[in-house]
């Protein structure tokens, strides 16, 4: 007998069989939308196989104890975990990048890469023992000294990367309004958790997330759409070029590597 599970991503897996095929008469096979359909067609078709393997964890009614105590459905389910969607927005951004910027696709990788250790040393930990305290502690002597120095630095260059972004980008008339209220929702941020000490650390947290993603979500909007339009005429110029500086005595130290 068919499982639910298997009978849901055949299901699906037909749909995208038959879109692909409505696709590719529309529109002469484009590229674009056929690697997409074809890619989802071939993660259900492997969905299927998965679902059609382990036949949805069911164990036979007549089954004895052993194969009941060591059934899927018997076992301890896992914790919540984050990092599968870290590594979704891992590949987004990959997928970004490849079409926007280099430093956007390097970017897209060490999240992936990131996303992926620490999907794998949680589920190592989780099978440790049958103590999630005992388990969480011995993940944390695995990876916190490894991923909070890398967090940090991960963190800065975004920061950075962001703000440079947004500064190449506004005019010399909107930044400082833009610098102005940036600076006065820090300040407000600062004087909020003085007020209130006993914070939780989650809504501390999620701020902090929210004001983080909105800084790389600029800087990456910013950066796509280009420079201001008084540095790009600039660059066209070759303002910045080296051989386009006199050199005399009067040269000084800064003058060297100013392109830089």
């Amino acid at each position: 007998m068919i499982t639910t599970g298997t009978k849901y991503f055949l299901g699906i897996s037909t749909a995208a069989a038959v879109g692909l095929t409505l696709y590719a008469i529309a529109t002469g096979w484009g590229a674009m939308g056929t690697v997409g359909l074809l890619t989802a067609l071939v993660a259900l078709g492997f969905l299927v196989w998965v679902a059609s393997s382990i036949r949805d964890g069911d164990v036979p009614a007549d089954a004895d104890a052993a194969t009941i105590a060591t059934s899927g459905a018997a076992q301890r389910a896992p914790g919540a975990s984050p990092w599968p969607a870290v590594v979704g927005v891992g590949l987004a951004v990959v997928a970004v990048g490849m079409v926007t910027l280099p430093a956007i696709f390097i970017l897209g990788i060490v999240v992936l890469l990131a996303g992926l250790a620490e999907w794998l040393v949680q589920a190592w930990a989780e099978g440790a023992s049958s103590d999630p305290a005992y388990n969480e502690r011995v993940r944390g002597r695995m990876a916190y000294p490894l991923e909070l120095p890398i967090a940090g630095a991960l963190l800065l260059g975004v920061v950075v990367y962001g703000f440079s972004r947004l500064v190449l980008a506004v005019s010399k008339e909107t930044g400082p309004l833009l610098f102005g209220v940036a600076g006065a929702l820090v300040l407000l941020f600062g004087f909020l958790i003085a007020r209130r000490p006993n914070l939780s650390k989650g809504v501390v947290g999620g701020m902090c997330a929210i004001a983080l993603i909105g800084l790389a979500a600029g800087g990456v909007a910013t950066a796509l759409s280009g420079e201001r339009q008084s540095l790009t005429d600039a660059v066209e110029e070759d303002h910045f070029a080296v051989e386009n500086r006199e050199c005399d005595e009067n040269a000084h130290e800064f003058d060297e590597k100013a392109s830089q």
